[in-house]
C-alpha cells in the first residue's frame, strides 16, 4: 500500500510540474499564457488554452522539452514566423518555441545587452526588445541574429512601432518622463518627447501612439493617456487617470486600461476624452482586486483578463464578453502576466 501511494504521489508530482504530459494538439486556436513566476525562483511556465474543446494545459515547455525550466521572470511574448519568441527577464535571454510543439528551437543571448523587458516584431526581419541597460536591441527572427542597438532613455518599457517610426517609453523605472522616436530607416534617434511620469505602455493606432504613464507611486497614484500624433511627433491630447494605469489594448475604437480600481474603458473617438470603470478588480480578482494581464480576442470578441490572485498560488484568466459579463475561465499558472493569441484555423 505504501510503494503504491508513494507511486501516486510521484505521478502527481509529475503531472503537476508538466514533465510527464505530454504537450497538447494545437491544431486549433488558442490562447497562450506566460506565467512569470516568482522573480528570482526560476519557474516562469506556458499555459496552452485550446478554444475549441475549453481544455487548458499547463507547463506546456516544460513538457515538450524534457522538463527543463522556462527560465526566470518571463515578462512578455510575440510571435512570428510559426515561432513564438517569449522574453526571460532574469535570464538573459529570448527563448524561441516551435508554434507546432512548443519544443525550444534556440535562443537570443542578452547577457551582454542587458534584462530584456519588452519585444515587438512587426516582420519577419526585424524584432525590437527593450532592455535595462538603457537600449534598444533589434535582430532578426528569420537569423536570430543581433543586427545593431540603439541608445534610448532611462530603463526603456513598452515599444510600438508607427511608419517608420519607433517609439519606445523610458520609464525610468518611475522617474522617467519621454518617449525616444527612432527613425528605422536611417536608424537615427531623431526625437525625445516628454510626457507624464513613469511611461510604459505603447499601444499605435492609425496616426495615433497611445501611451500610458503608471505615474507615482503614492497614495492616489495620478498616472495618464498621452495621445501621440506619429506624424507631427507631439503630445494632442492627455487624460489624467488615478490608481497607477498600466497594461491597455484597443478594442473597437475603445482603449481598455488596468488600473487599480479595475478595467477601465476609454471611447478613443470621444472628445473630451474620458474614462469609465467597465469591470472591477473584484469581479476579476476577489482575493487582492489586481488584474494583472489582459488581452482581446478579436475573431469572439471576448476580453481576457489574467488573475494573479495573491501572487503567490497559480492564477487564471477570465474571459468576458463585450457588455462585461464573465463567460468562461480556466487556470494558468503563477502569476499570469502575458496573454496572447495563436489562430490556427
Amino acid at each position: 500500500m505504501f510503494i503504491a501511494s508513494l507511486s501516486v504521489m510521484i505521478v502527481s508530482c509529475q503531472k503537476e510540474n508538466g514533465i510527464s504530459d505530454p504537450p497538447p494538439d494545437i491544431s486549433n486556436s488558442g490562447y497562450l499564457v506566460i506565467n512569470e513566476g516568482l522573480y528570482g525562483q526560476n519557474n516562469s511556465s506556458v499555459t496552452y488554452y485550446d478554444i475549441q474543446t475549453g481544455l487548458a494545459s499547463q507547463n506546456v515547455y516544460a513538457s515538450a522539452n524534457n522538463g527543463n525550466n522556462l527560465g526566470d521572470t518571463a515578462n512578455d511574448f510575440a510571435s512570428c514566423c510559426n515561432k513564438g519568441f517569449i522574453v526571460v527577464d532574469k535570464s538573459k535571454k529570448i527563448e524561441i518555441i516551435s508554434l507546432a510543439d512548443f519544443s525550444s528551437i534556440g535562443i537570443v543571448d542578452f547577457t551582454q545587452y542587458g534584462n530584456p523587458r519588452h519585444i515587438l516584431i512587426p516582420d519577419s526581419l526585424h524584432a525590437y526588445v527593450t532592455t535595462t541597460s538603457d537600449l534598444v536591441v533589434q535582430f532578426n527572427p528569420t537569423t536570430n541574429h543581433v543586427d545593431r542597438t540603439y541608445t534610448v532613455g532611462s530603463k526603456p518599457e513598452g515599444i510600438t512601432i508607427n511608419g517608420h517610426y519607433l517609439f519606445i517609453a523610458n520609464s525610468g523605472f518611475g522617474s522617467g518622463n519621454t518617449v525616444s522616436v527612432i527613425d528605422t530607416l536611417t536608424h537615427a534617434s531623431i526625437k525625445e518627447i516628454e510626457v507624464w511620469q513613469n511611461p510604459t505602455t505603447l499601444i499605435s493606432n492609425g496616426e495615433n501612439v497611445y501611451l500610458i504613464s503608471i505615474g507615482k507611486y503614492d497614495r492616489e497614484g495620478l498616472g495618464a493617456l498621452t495621445v501621440i500624433n506619429s506624424l507631427t511627433l507631439t503630445p494632442t491630447d492627455t487624460l489624467t487617470i488615478p490608481q497607477n494605469p498600466g497594461k491597455a489594448i484597443i478594442a473597437d475604437n475603445n482603449l481598455y486600461v488596468i488600473n487599480g480600481n479595475g478595467l477601465l474603458k476609454i471611447n478613443i473617438t470621444d472628445s473630451p476624452l474620458s474614462y469609465s470603470l467597465f469591470i472591477t478588480g473584484e469581479k476579476v480578482n476577489p482575493i487582492s482586486g489586481v488584474i494583472y494581464s489582459l488581452n482581446f480576442d478579436y475573431l469572439d470578441n471576448h476580453l481576457l483578463l489574467g488573475n494573479c490572485k495573491d501572487f503567490m498560488q497559480n492564477g487564471d484568466v477570465k474571459i468576458f464578453d463585450m457588455n462585461g459579463n464573465k463567460i468562461n475561465e480556466f487556470d494558468c499558472g503563477l502569476n499570469p502576466g502575458t496573454i496572447s493569441l495563436i489562430f490556427n484555423n
